[in-house]
This record gives C-alpha cells, sequence and structure tokens, in this order.
C-alpha cells in the first residue's frame, strides 16, 4: 500500500472492531488532515493530495497504486549498457571524458552522475 494511502485513509477502516459507544464523540473529527496538512506530512505539494484524493474517490485503493508509464524515462536502454562499461573501464580516472565520448557515441545527452 502506498505510504500516501496510509496517511489519509480513514483510521476506523484500518483500526479493530470497537463498538461505536467506545469511542469519543469527537474521535473522526481528531483523524481528519486537511490536503495542506497531508502534503506537508508526505512533503509533496497539495495537488498531489488532491489528485491522491480524487483517485482513492473514483477507483478506490487501487486507484493509488503506481501506475505504469510513470516517471522519467531511461536515457540509456539495455544495449548502451555494454558500451558505458568499457568506456568507462578505459577512463576511470577522467569520468568526464568517458561522459564525452559516450554522448557523441550514442547521441545522446545525460550528466555525468548518469
Amino acid at each position: 500500500m502506498p505510504r500516501s494511502a496510509r496517511l489519509w485513509r480513514p483510521v476506523i477502516e484500518t483500526a479493530p472492531s470497537l463498538p461505536s459507544a467506545a469511542l469519543p464523540d469527537d474521535f473522526a473529527q481528531k483523524l481528519w488532515r486537511t490536503s495542506s496538512q497531508v502534503a506537508e506530512i508526505v512533503g509533496v505539494c497539495e495537488m498531489s493530495v488532491h489528485n491522491w484524493v480524487h483517485r482513492y474517490q473514483d477507483q478506490g485503493m487501487a486507484g493509488l497504486e503506481t501506475r505504469p508509464g510513470r516517471g522519467r524515462k531511461a536515457i540509456l536502454q539495455e544495449q548502451d549498457l555494454e558500451s558505458v562499461r568499457q568506456v568507462v573501464a578505459q577512463h576511470r580516472q577522467r569520468l568526464s571524458v568517458a561522459k564525452t565520448e559516450l554522448e557523441q557515441a550514442l547521441g545522446k545527452s545525460f550528466s555525468q552522475e548518469t
């Protein structure tokens, strides 16, 4: 389950069964968090929290799972890895030289950390 779902998912759903008489009157109110509060707790923008809420309302817990195709696509492909290994092995003391050589050979631009 995504961490975000645990934060705003009603605690009553996950709490052990208790007779309603055992819960204080303001129990649900104490659990409530605004989108801004959740965003601050999780470390994302408020719009992300709104999107999570809408996806949960539309699709339930399945809506909170990471969908395929999200995130930045990889710069280097599987077929590039052997070339990278060879060039880095040749220039392991000078990665800037290896980077420049790989960019020219592969026709791709990337950071030295890549």
